[in-house]
């Protein structure tokens, strides 16, 4: 038999059922609960209409009225919005929304979406279980979108690859360049093609951005050559990124994440976003050959050539038997250099020296110069040229210079030099008698000459008057 308290207990319980079962039947709406306007193809500027049903599920008459939270610019109309609902009657309510112009396309995450602008309030007359609501969400189409893309890859190999959503490039090595050009589509109808009625034509993109980011970006040297750039409608345009792998890049694969924003004419958002993967995979035996120089550049009278290069070990795995070979198959040339350490990720020089015979001729001849790890193993190469010259031809000659035909210069008589005797002249005791010389002159210069001797005949002798008349009166 049960107790006074257990009995209680029964009673109350009994009392919570028959109140959450009258609450429980109250005015329904679909399950979910949500009144989804547009999709991905929703046109902007126009009206948008979806229609729920209210059910009575209590067991008495219910007056109904419908009303809205959403925003003015919607414009929502409610169709009916107040209403006698008998107990297991269903009414259909239509609603009609109004699709700004500026409603955007995409989130944050450039996810084409549905955006939440508000509710629809259901409220009955029998008691607050009556009251419920149905969630608005609206969607309009994207028209900013990923038309192409491709990868052009040099470095290992060359090839240029298509690129798409979740697509992946496969068996990139360190030190590839990566060329990545991204197409973008306005598909906005120009005024020449109206396809989309008279509210979806001439819409222009003024500020579209293409941007990239890559996972563990210190494998990556990225230059974005292409920043921001306007969309007419019905056009496409595209940016270019240079993607360089870097030398010591991890041996593991990379997400690449291509974002296209931008806003059109009236302001609302629209974009894509697209992710696919390269995939950087290192060899175990990776030795790369840098700028090889010769030493003479050109071969002549000195045949001994050393060759000198950088090694770097872009291998997973550190080499303990390095070093470089020289072929040159026309001649008969294999050489190959002293052996070094190099560990992974590091450089280390090497040179060989190799002799030209002196039976080969004059030209230009090809060079294969590989790396080596384990002695003898070959790794990448490098193919070069290098030219030999005759010895004879490789010395600068003396250049003849043949003389010109000597031509005998035209006779010219140079007048004689006429000394003019001192003004003092010299004391002596012993008269001098001058001298005339017997000079004959040209043409030109005799007579001059005379008159210049005879005047200093008449100066001597008036000097040796003067001197003796100076003696007779001492």
């Amino acid at each position: 038999m049960l107790g006074g308290n257990t009995m209680k207990k029964m009673l109350i319980a009994l009392m919570c059922l028959l109140v959450l079962a009258t609450s429980a039947a109250a005015l329904q709406v679909p399950e979910g609960g949500t009144i989804a306007f547009g999709n991905n193809n929703q046109d902007r500027d126009v009206n948008a209409t979806k229609t729920f049903t209210v059910t009575n599920e209590d067991n008495e008459t219910s007056s109904v009225t419908i009303t809205s939270t959403m925003a003015s610019k919607f414009k929502t109309q409610l169709s009916p919005s107040n209403f006698s609902l008998a107990s297991g009657a269903s009414q259909v309510v239509t609603v009609t929304v109004f699709v700004p112009v500026d409603f955007d396309a995409v989130n944050d995450n450039l996810d084409e979406t549905a955006f939440s602008i508000g509710a629809v309030n259901v409220k009955g007359t029998l008691g607050t279980g009556n009251d419920t609501s149905v969630a608005a969400t609206l969607q309009a189409e994207n028209r900013l979108r990923f038309s192409d893309g491709d990868v052009r890859i040099s470095g290992s190999f060359s090839k240029t690859e298509s690129i798409r959503d979740r697509d992946r490039v496969d068996d990139l090595k360190p030190g590839d360049s990566l060329k990545i050009e991204i197409e973008a589509e306005n598909t906005f109808s120009d005024r020449r093609r109206r396809t989309d009625g008279p509210r979806n034509i001439d819409i222009d993109f003024d500020d579209v951005r293409i941007d990239i980011d890559v996972s563990g970006a210190e494998d990556f040297d990225i230059d974005e050559e292409d920043d921001s750039f306007s969309l007419p409608a019905d056009e496409e345009e595209s940016a270019t990124f240079t993607i360089d792998i870097e030398d010591d890049a991890r041996d593991r694969s990379h997400s690449v994440t291509v974002r296209i924003d931008g806003r059109d004419d009236n302001g609302a958002r629209h974009g894509e976003l697209i992710t696919f993967t390269l995939d950087v995979e290192r060899d175990a035996h990776d030795l790369v050959l840098r700028q090889i120089s010769f030493t003479p550049l050109r071969v002549a009278c000195n045949r001994n050539v050393i060759a000198t290069t950088s090694l770097l070990n872009r291998g997973r795995i550190d080499e303990d038997e390095a070093g470089i070979q020289v072929e040159i198959p026309e001649l008969g040339v294999v050489e190959r250099s002293p052996l070094v350490d190099i560990d992974e990720d590091d450089e280390a020089s090497a040179s060989v020296t190799f002799s030209i015979e002196e039976r080969v001729k004059p030209g230009t001849y090809a060079v294969r110069v590989f790396s080596v790890y384990d002695v003898t193993t070959k790794n990448n190469f490098k193919d070069l040229s290098f030219t030999v010259e005759d010895c004879d031809q490789s010395t600068t000659p003396t250049p003849v210079v043949t003389p010109p035909p000597v031509v005998a210069p035209p006779v010219v008589t140079q007048p004689p030099v006429v000394v003019t005797p001192p003004t003092t002249p010299p004391v002596t005791t012993t008269p001098v008698t001058p001298t005339v010389p017997n000079t004959v002159g040209t043409s030109s210069t005799a007579p001059s000459y005379t008159w210049a001797l005879v005047a200093g005949i008449i100066v001597v002798a008036a000097l040796i008057v003067f001197l003796a008349v100076r003696f007779a009166k001492q």
